[in-house]
């Protein structure tokens, strides 16, 4: 259902600015775009824990929506890895603890263009949690677990924030810079195998404009 809401506004605004868009001006664009993520957590229950980043990958595609030529709407569906990365040691054992989320995101960001090689992002983002593998290693042993999405204690629609920058190489490809942090608690209870947090990654990429 939130997905068919978000199609029928992304379609409203397309024909709206076909609409209204003098001759002149620019025209709406599709595009594709891939990189890096550098995933962790902030977690809200626990001011002493400690992640360390988890390296994955975010990719899909993006319209962009002109109303002239400072002012864009930018709706994406990107394929998201997510998660985070903890190392310790308990009971004299040392320990790799890595939670590995995977997310269907789709951002609807304003995008402002500042010159014609330079525009800042920034808008609401909606994520949508498709899968969940868990793997430890503690001292020579090592235990993965894939996680069941429909028992597991965590949300499967997180409402969330992106900020960022996109630099245009030229006409056609631009490299982007994003910050997104999800503004729920990704979790129900905030156990101990399961702590309250919210997802924050950091994205590095190149996009493809026709």
């Amino acid at each position: 259902m939130k997905i068919k809401l978000i199609a029928s506004v992304v379609l409203c605004l397309i024909t709206a600015s076909l609409i209204a868009q003098p001759a002149d001006q620019p025209s709406v664009r599709l595009g594709i775009m891939g990189g890096l993520n550098i995933a962790t957590i902030v977690k809200t229950n626990d001011q002493n824990f400690q992640s360390d980043p988890l390296f994955g990958f975010n990719g899909g595609a993006l319209l962009q929506i002109p109303f002239g030529r400072i002012i864009a709407i930018e709706p994406e569906i990107l394929y998201s890895q997510k998660g985070y990365k903890s190392t310790g040691s308990y009971l004299g054992q040392d320990y790799d603890y890595r939670r590995h989320t995977d997310f269907i995101d789709v951002p609807l960001l304003l995008k402002l263009n500042a010159s014609e090689n330079f525009g800042f992002v920034i808008g609401p983002q909606f994520s949508f949690l498709t899968s969940t593998r868990t793997v430890v290693k503690s001292g020579a042993n090592s235990m993965e677990q894939t996680v069941d999405n429909d028992n597991s204690n965590l949300r499967k629609n997180v409402l969330g924030g992106v900020i960022g920058f996109d630099i245009n190489l030229d006409r056609h490809a631009f490299v982007y810079a994003r910050y997104t942090l999800d503004l729920q608690i990704d979790n129900g209870n905030g156990s101990p195998s399961t702590p309250e947090y919210r997802n924050q990654v950091f994205q590095l990429g190149l996009g493809l404009l026709f």
